[in-house]
């Protein structure tokens, strides 16, 4: 009766032990998934603030653009002045709601970035809590 006590024992904590290896094995996956799509999140923000500054140039452009046709204008009949200050004006305000739809949907991106990381860190502390139950169990099935 002790010997087969030892070997089912024995079978339990082999039992025991693939169990928690299965679940150990199926949680780094899940972690390394949520990992992959935190990079890729924030590969899609860098994008989105890479082209913000490319519009931020654009719209400094179009700037210097009014600029010189403000100039121009001032030398031409006061008509012509008024006519290219207001499509100037529409461009920039076109360009400036532009701008702040690029920025806006960068910081979505990076907000979403910061969740998968956040996930991801969260993940990482459910695999440790499944590596110490898994050492626990081990402990107690050696016990």
């Amino acid at each position: 009766a002790q010997h087969d006590a030892a070997a089912a024992r024995d079978a339990t904590a082999a039992a025991v032990q693939d169990a928690a290896a299965a679940v150990l094995a199926a949680a780094d996956a899940q972690q390394e998934r949520v990992v992959a799509a935190a990079k890729d999140e924030q590969a899609h923000a860098a994008k989105a603030e890479e082209d913000a500054e490319i519009d931020a140039a654009v719209v400094q452009s179009l700037r210097d653009q009014l600029h010189v046709a403000q100039h121009d204008a001032a030398a031409a009949r006061d008509a012509t002045a008024a006519a290219v200050q207001d499509a100037a004006a529409a461009v920039l305000a076109a360009a400036d709601a532009q701008q702040e739809r690029v920025v806006a949907a960068a910081k979505d991106e990076q907000a979403h970035a910061a969740k998968a990381e956040e996930d991801a860190e969260i993940d990482a502390a459910v695999v440790q809590s499944l590596r110490d139950q898994l050492h626990v169990a081990q402990h107690d099935a050696a016990a």
